[in-house]
């Protein structure tokens, strides 16, 4: 069975991190990488748009 999600931008804010917003979206890190190819988990920037997945 295959899961859909919805996905919606969010912009970096000072202070966030990939587990910070997996938790408050209910998501996971992995989750998030797997709709951002190319981002660097180490490295955000703000204002930067990454999409959120979510069900």
């Amino acid at each position: 069975m295959q899961m859909t999600f919805q996905l919606f931008p969010y912009t970096i804010q000072p202070g966030d991190s990939l587990f910070f917003l997996a938790q408050r979206f209910n998501t996971t890190v992995d989750a998030i990488m797997s709709v951002n190819p190319g981002l660097n988990p180490y490295n955000l920037l703000i204002g930067q748009v990454i999409l959120i997945p979510m069900r």
